[in-house]
C-alpha cells in the first residue's frame, strides 16, 4: 500500500491495519455516503460483523462467489441530521493477511441487504472482547 495521502489508519478488532486513502474518500465514497471518515474509522474498529465478501459470478448474475481478498464490517451508523440510524457496510481490500485498504462504504436501508453465505469471520455477540 502507499503511504501517500491517508485519511485514517486504525485497527481492527483483530488486529489488523486498515487504511483510508484520499483518493478513494474524495473520487469515491464522499460523492455518495452520509458517513464522514471518522464514522468509517469507528466501524472499522468496532464493527458488529465483519463478513466474507460476495459478488455476482459474472455481471448481471444472481449467482455469487466469495471474493477471497475482500470483506464486509457492519455495523450502526446514527444520521443526527434526520435523528435515524443506519447499518453501515464498509467493504476492506486485503493486500496481505494483515493489512487492507477501505474501498467503498455506503448505508444499507434494510438488514436483508447483508449476505451472509460467504460466511463470519468476527461477530460482536461472540467476541470474548465485547
Amino acid at each position: 500500500m502507499n503511504d501517500g495521502n491517508i485519511i485514517f489508519s486504525t485497527y481492527d478488532p483483530l488486529d489488523r491495519q486498515i487504511i483510508l486513502k484520499s483518493d478513494t474518500w474524495s473520487n469515491h465514497i464522499s460523492k455518495h455516503s452520509e458517513a464522514t471518515p471518522d464514522d468509517i474509522r469507528l466501524n472499522i474498529e468496532k464493527p458488529v460483523f465483519i463478513l466474507k465478501n460476495v459478488k455476482p459470478v459474472k455481471d448481471g448474475s444472481s449467482e455469487l462467489i466469495v471474493d477471497e481478498t475482500r470483506q464486509d464490517y457492519i455495523g450502526l451508523f446514527k444520521n443526527s441530521q434526520i435523528q435515524r440510524l443506519y447499518i453501515m457496510k464498509t467493504i476492506v481490500e486485503f493486500t496481505s493477511e494483515n493489512k487492507g485498504e477501505v474501498v467503498t462504504n455506503y448505508i444499507l436501508r434494510k438488514a436483508s441487504e447483508i449476505k451472509l453465505i460467504g460466511g463470519v469471520i468476527y461477530d460482536m455477540y461472540k467476541s470474548k472482547n465485547s
